[in-house]
């Protein structure tokens, strides 16, 4: 069985209006009028990527929406675009984690963690993904510390 994927970036995201517009009606209505509205956000950011390929914030809402949606590949992919090239993203890093943890990769999932430190040395988010993973992995002790 798979295990919920955390919703990391649902706080942390800033972003364009449109987007963040129709992020915010998705999580409000909900049902199939939320899926069409996550489908069309999904559809604006593949069009803002395709126009500008250099555009990180775009990436990364790809990342967020796909993930809503249950496209995990695609989330991953988006996330992974957006830390090339924003090296500073940390809840993309903590996104990309949560999902390369739930797909068993607990190699990447941890190095994904470790760049949302790299990227926010205080960040509560990544500490607290790091313990879970460490603590299912055995590491009881080291999670503790």
């Amino acid at each position: 069985a798979e295990r919920a994927l955390p919703r990391v970036a649902a706080r942390k995201a800033g972003g364009t209006s449109e987007v963040r517009r129709l992020r915010v009606s998705c999580s409000q209505n909900g049902g199939a009028g939320g899926a069409d509205l996550v489908q069309q956000a999904i559809e604006k950011c593949r069009a803002a990527v395709e126009e500008n390929p250099e555009n990180e914030e775009a990436w990364f809402y790809l990342g967020v929406m796909s993930q809503e949606s249950g496209k995990i590949p695609e989330a991953l992919a988006a996330f992974q675009a957006a830390v090339k090239l924003n090296p500073t993203r940390e809840a993309a890093f903590l996104n990309m984690g949560c999902i390369l943890e739930a797909q068993g990769q607990t190699g990447a999932a941890l190095q994904a963690f470790l760049g949302a430190l790299k990227a926010n040395a205080k960040s509560s988010d990544a500490y607290a993904l790091l313990a879970r993973l460490m603590d299912r992995g055995g590491k009881r002790d080291a999670a503790r510390q």
